[in-house]
């Protein structure tokens, strides 16, 4: 099978039936089977993604903005943006862990309980 994603991919994950498709402009996810779109997300205009890492139930990227932002796994609609930071490379997640490299070369270590709590978004 083939799947258009729409623009250049630059990294690719496959975690829990779905594969995902990152480019800069957002992150599309596929059914690894069959190649049947699940669901598209995309950046908000202007802005440049990292490629997803899984976290979780959450798909979690690094903006060009310098905020990270989670999507459903499921279901690719926002869940939650964490504007308090100044992230810009992809992060890493490890049991409720997310890993994130900030513009100050710091590495940051955050708990995603805590921070898709106090930056969860209103439906």
């Amino acid at each position: 099978w083939t799947a258009d994603c729409g623009a250049p991919v630059h990294a690719l994950l496959q975690e829990s039936g779905r594969l995902l498709a990152s480019t800069f402009q957002g992150v599309r996810a596929f059914d690894p089977d069959d190649g049947a779109a699940r669901w598209t997300s995309d950046a908000p205009a202007g802005v440049r993604w990292s490629r997803a890492v899984a976290a979780g139930d959450e798909v979690v990227v690094a903006g060009s903005d310098l905020k990270l932002y989670a999507l459903g796994f499921g279901d690719g609609r926002p869940r939650w943006v964490h504007a308090s930071a100044n992230f810009l490379q992809a992060p890493a997640s490890s049991d409720g862990v997310l890993y994130a490299v900030s513009r100050d070369k710091r590495v940051a270590a955050l708990a995603l309980e805590r921070i898709s709590r106090e930056s969860e978004l209103d439906d």
